[in-house]
């Protein structure tokens, strides 16, 4: 697999997906593919950038072990907070702002 890819591919898609088949295992065997929307209003391309893929593993990465060290103090937290995020007033606040 190239570590960037190739320019042809990247102006003008080498596959076309339609939105079931855009698949997370068939889409990065491409260097770029096209995909249809859900609603199909629509297509989107999607291009291989390694560069961002190894920025974005690393930030997951950092988040996860953030979220690791600090499980006990927000496990805490939310338990303390849970009578009132589940409340009848907090899911009514939650609908009336969707309106």
């Amino acid at each position: 697999m190239a570590a960037h890819p190739d320019p042809a591919n990247v102006e003008r898609p080498e596959v076309e997906f339609g939105k079931g088949d855009a698949l997370w295992w068939r889409v990065p065997r491409f260097d770029s593919a096209l995909v249809s929307s859900a609603d199909g209003s629509g297509k989107n391309i999607y291009t291989r950038d390694r560069a961002q893929y190894r920025r974005m593993l690393r930030e997951s990465f950092l988040l996860h072990r953030r979220l690791r060290r600090n499980w006990a103090r927000l496990q805490q937290q939310y338990r303390k907070a849970l009578p009132e995020l589940v409340s009848d007033a907090s899911w009514q606040q939650t609908f009336e702002e969707q309106a």
